[in-house]
């Protein structure tokens, strides 16, 4: 104690000190305590599911709560040969997987199988991992990813043979060539429950099977001989995200299709089909210019903005049907304003009947670059026109309201 200092002074000082020791002590005590092992199972499986085997086997070194469930982890596989250096340590791997673990707990339902860019396609593998998940048969998601144009027909082959097509309802490919087939034989080699397809980078599509209800494509490649027709009565929900190569574009016809997602470059609109959805609700279209967009590189069809804006109108009266439509305008890559490219003479009266809500928006502008009163002329409609107000949305985050003509 300092020379006359205050005994109560010096008492508080000490209680404190002792005070805040405690609460460092107990913050230390909550850093050390595994919360991890108490949470529910279920709880644990859901964030495993995001991870690849061999990323659980390396989690699971964490907590004690989690190696027991890598045993027992139920539902589904994933197997990603990019996270091995060869192709003997992936074969090791996946046979200790599947040997370790324990079948009675939950049927496989997920397979997720990712071929490596230098071993290819390890059909050996994969024929083990389909003949596991055989033994259960409730396998309802396979997603299957090559980096090579690897032949689906081998990976049809596979499917089939252990008669998993017959509860198949999610199918995702990677990757793949498909030349020469016609997803219409899916049906015919016994996939009758499937429901969702995506393709993601593919090479040729033709068709799609009859009993179809979700279809996502993205970056797929279509040859100069082939069609892009879409014509499943059943399909409900359509997403597209860019397109390649695609020079007979054919129809795309669905009668009951609900929601409708496109993402592509305004160059390529020229590659899109004619657009037949009688029954749509809500359809969303984003679209960009990056400064490799060459027009006249990339088809020869298409050799200035007027092309550009006569597709983009083509694409608005493909859309006539409905109800709700949202329309983003990225940033050009060059700088420059759209204002500057579109050209308002190509911009024709769409005959919407059916439309409710319009939303524009311009992330990277401060005014929209066509003026109002040719936005009321586009979605003027017809007389039995029920769109009141046009939602514009600028990159201040401002919102502007376009009102329409009342409805008589």
């Amino acid at each position: 104690m300092a020379t006359g200092e205050n005994p109560k002074r010096c008492k508080t000082k000490l209680q404190t000190w002792r005070t805040r020791s405690d609460h460092t002590e107990q913050q230390q005590q909550r850093i050390n305590v595994d919360r991890i092992s108490n949470l529910p199972d279920n709880t644990l499986h859901d964030i495993l599911c995001f991870l690849d085997s061999k990323s659980i086997v390396r989690t699971s070194v964490l907590s004690k709560g989690w190696r027991r469930l890598v045993e027992a982890l139920p539902y589904n596989l994933n197997f990603n040969a990019k996270s091995f250096d060869d192709e003997s340590s992936f074969d090791v791997h996946v046979k200790e997987y599947l040997s370790r673990r324990n079948r009675s707990v939950a049927p496989v339902k997920s397979v997720t199988f990712e071929f490596g860019a230098k071993s290819g396609i390890q059909m050996i593998l994969f024929d083990r991992a389909m003949q596991y998940a055989a033994a259960d048969g409730k396998l309802d998601h396979l997603s299957v990813v090559t980096h090579e144009n690897g032949k689906f027909g081998d990976v049809a082959a596979s499917i089939v043979a252990h008669r998993h097509c017959r509860s198949l309802e999610a199918l995702v490919l990677k990757g793949f060539m498909l030349d020469g087939l016609d997803l219409h034989e899916l049906d015919h080699l016994g996939f009758w429950s499937l429901t969702t397809l995506e393709l993601h980078s593919c090479f040729v599509f033709n068709s799609v099977p009859f009993g179809l209800k979700h279809l996502k494509i993205v970056d797929c490649t279509w040859s100069s001989s082939r069609c892009l027709r879409i014509q499943a009565s059943r399909l409900l929900d359509l997403e597209i995200k860019g397109l390649l190569l695609c020079k007979n574009v054919g129809t795309m016809f669905a009668l009951n299709l609900k929601s409708f997602r496109l993402s592509c470059s305004v160059f390529d609109l020229k590659k899109l089909p004619h657009l037949d959805f009688p029954s749509l609700d809500r359809a969303t279209i984003r679209l960009w210019c990056d400064d490799d967009d060459d027009p006249c590189r990339l088809d020869e069809r298409i050799t200035s903005w007027e092309d550009v804006s006569r597709e983009y109108m083509k694409l608005l009266r493909g859309l006539h049907n409905a109800k709700s439509l949202d329309l983003r305008f990225d940033e050009l890559a060059s700088g420059e304003s759209w204002k500057d490219h579109f050209v308002f003479g190509e911009m024709k009266l769409c005959p919407f009947t059916r439309m409710e809500t319009v939303r524009i928006e311009y992330p990277q502008l401060q005014e929209p670059p066509i003026p109002d009163h040719v936005i009321r002329y586009l979605f003027g409609g017809s007389d039995e026109f029920s769109l009141e107000q046009i939602e514009i949305v600028l990159n201040t985050k401002s919102t502007r309201i376009i009102k329409m003509r009342t409805v008589q």
